[in-house]
């Protein structure tokens, strides 16, 4: 037995500052209460294979803390630790702390035990890293002042078991020791392991929105595996057998570590990414190494693959300081800070794992990561911030240029609808001048001929006049917006030809009622109907000897199609309008074949019938 007044942990150069501030809170608890409390480090100690203790089993002295690699000749999964103190002097209640053991162990008391770490069997309950702290019934020390103390720490016979110094003395002391530990080595590492895993999913969003940007998925894969890892750490009632959950625990520390060094390719674009796949095949490779190998050498086996890792991590960091002083980038800085300290903690534990580091030690990687995800995931805001920062002024610059094209689009626009006003304008004007000359300027030059010969025929003189003020007039009205509805158009022929009909004596019966107000014809069209109804009419006046005509105009339906029907009846001869004599039979074909129509005439009894059709209703081109 030796006094409290020793420290807790021999301080060395390689302790993180987080267990330099565990040491200074321990140590300074451990002062003030060095009266109530005793650091036990000299035990017999009895090894087994069996499960139960053979008193018969010449025990050994011992000096914690005992690592069981250095004295496992023979291979033992149980060993019971004996020891005796006094407690006299001891404040009541008394607890016994035992900070480091792995992987269980129970305590008893002057025979009674007052605690264990759970399961003894196989799977063992896993409290490696966790600490144990158990309260002595007072009743049990009430008896002697002398205390015999016995704590039996189980683990696979394979593995690496350890006790670490026990704490015996003050409850309260002690709990409060107890307490310091958990918040370092349980509390603060789940909390870390809960932040990586937030942090985690929050890259793996950013990646969702910057898919060309792999390194999120890599950083968030990387993070998620260390959360993985570290929840790992504190389960005590694992599901499988201990050999595979080993085996788990150490293909998701080699899958960190890839998918770290992924990272660091994309993100840094330092390093060999050929070596990539490799990494890969190794991890493939490790994992059935792991499977086939006898059990005894697993932790051997998956260090050496480890330090295959390790190895190209220091290699991969040498290349990203190379790169940060050559050219000097935020980012490249950043991850080779936080590089060395990763492969800082990661060699740690690693040593510490192999035993060549006292296995009282904490693992620090759950502290070393967190820190290297920390300086990442700012250098990866500050790029994200400064990529959001570019968009906004591309996006204000793009707007930009839209507004400019916007007004020079506008301008065009409005240029475009000059020259098509123009166009427009200068089409109607050749239609009017080629209407004017063959049928207005045609019928004038007639009666100017007319004029000119020595005996003039009046009537026909009128006629021809007549017809060259109808020519004129049906042309006027097919300029006139209005006369777009085909059925205003042929009122306003009725309008004009009536009366010319009423003067031959010819009887009209008009049935035009039913037409559709959207039935519309542009200026062009309604000009080429109008003309070809007035061609008709003007040829019953002149070469026919009906008294009567019939107009009907109707929209049928014809194969799934709306079609314009203009019925033309008289009671005279009639005519043939497919004859190629004739200019009036020439400029009702023409007109028909403009509007896309077809004309048929049939002779009958009593009279002679043409039918007109138009198709696609509406029209409106």
């Amino acid at each position: 037995m030796e006094s409290i007044n020793t420290y807790l942990y021999p301080p060395r150069w390689h302790e993180a500052l987080c267990i330099i501030i565990l040491l200074a809170v321990c140590s300074g608890n451990l002062k003030a209460a060095n009266n109530n409390v005793l650091r036990l480090t000299s035990f017999e100690v009895t090894r087994s294979n069996s499960d139960n203790f053979d008193s018969n089993t010449a025990p050994e002295p011992v000096t914690l803390p005992d690592s069981w690699h250095e004295r496992q000749k023979t291979p033992f999964r149980n060993a019971w630790y004996r020891t005796q103190f006094r407690a006299d002097d001891i404040q009541s209640p008394i607890a016994v702390y035992i900070p480091r053991v792995s992987m269980n162990a129970s305590v008893t008391v002057n025979g009674k035990e007052i605690g264990n770490g759970g399961r003894f069997t196989e799977p063992i309950s896993r409290n490696h890293g966790r600490s144990l702290f158990y309260i002595v019934p007072s009743w049990i020390t009430q008896q002697s002042d002398i205390i015999n103390l016995t704590i039996r720490v189980t683990d696979n016979s394979w593995a690496f078991g350890y006790l670490g110094p026990v704490y015996v003395g003050d409850a309260a002391t002690l709990n409060s020791m107890y307490h310091t530990r958990e918040f370092w080595q349980v509390h603060l590492t789940l909390a870390l392991a809960l932040l990586m895993l937030i942090f985690s999913i929050a890259s793996l969003s950013l990646y969702v929105k910057r898919a060309k940007e792999k390194y999120y998925f890599w950083f968030s894969g990387a993070m998620l595996l260390f959360a993985v890892d570290t929840f790992n750490v504190f389960v005590i009632d694992i599901p499988t057998s201990r050999q595979t959950w080993e085996i788990y625990n150490q293909i998701v520390v080699y899958a960190f570590a890839v998918m770290t060094i992924t990272f660091v390719h994309r993100f840094t674009h330092v390093g060999w990414k050929a070596i990539e796949p490799l990494l890969g095949a190794v991890l493939i490779i490790k994992l059935f190494v792991l499977i086939m190998l006898d059990v005894e050498y697993l932790f051997v086996a998956a260090s050496a693959f480890n330090l295959l890792v390790i190895g190209y991590g220091l290699i991969l960091a040498f290349l990203v300081i190379r790169s940060y002083l050559i050219k000097p980038r935020f980012e490249t800085g950043v991850t080779a800070l936080s590089g060395l300290i990763l492969l800082a903690v990661a060699s740690h534990t690693w040593l510490v794992q192999l035993g060549i580091l006292n296995p009282e030690n904490l693992h620090i990687i759950h502290y070393g990561a967190p820190c290297f995800f920390l300086l990442i995931s700012l250098s990866l805001v500050r790029k994200f911030l400064y990529s959001l920062e570019n968009t906004e002024a591309l996006a204000s610059e793009l707007d930009l240029r839209v507004q400019q094209k916007e007004i020079e689009l506008a301008s065009s626009y409005e240029e475009l609808q000059i020259l098509n006003q123009k166009k427009t304008l200068s089409e109607e004007r050749t239609r009017i001048m080629r209407e004017v000359h063959d049928g207005f300027g045609a019928h004038v030059v007639g009666a100017l001929a007319m004029l000119e010969t020595e005996k003039v025929n009046h009537r026909a003189l009128s006629d021809y006049l007549r017809s060259s003020l109808l020519d004129l007039r049906i042309m006027i009205d097919s300029l006139d917006p209005n006369t777009h509805e085909v059925s205003v158009a042929l009122g306003m022929l009725r309008t004009r030809v009536e009366p010319i009909l009423k003067n031959k004596n010819i009887i009209l019966d008009w049935d035009v009622h039913n037409l559709p107000d959207d039935l519309l014809l542009n200026p062009n069209k309604t000009l080429s109907l109008l003309r070809v109804l007035q061609e008709l009419i003007t040829n019953v006046i002149k070469h026919s000897v009906a008294s009567r005509i019939k107009i009907r105009a109707s929209i049928e339906r014809c194969a799934q199609e709306d079609i314009l029907l203009i019925k033309f009846w008289e009671n005279g001869n009639g005519f043939d309008p497919d004859s190629q004599t004739g200019r009036g039979i020439r400029n009702i074909r023409k007109r028909i074949n403009d509007l896309g129509g077809k004309i048929i005439h049939k002779k009958e009894v009593g009279g002679y019938n043409i039918s007109i059709t138009v198709p696609n209703t509406p029209l409106t081109q």
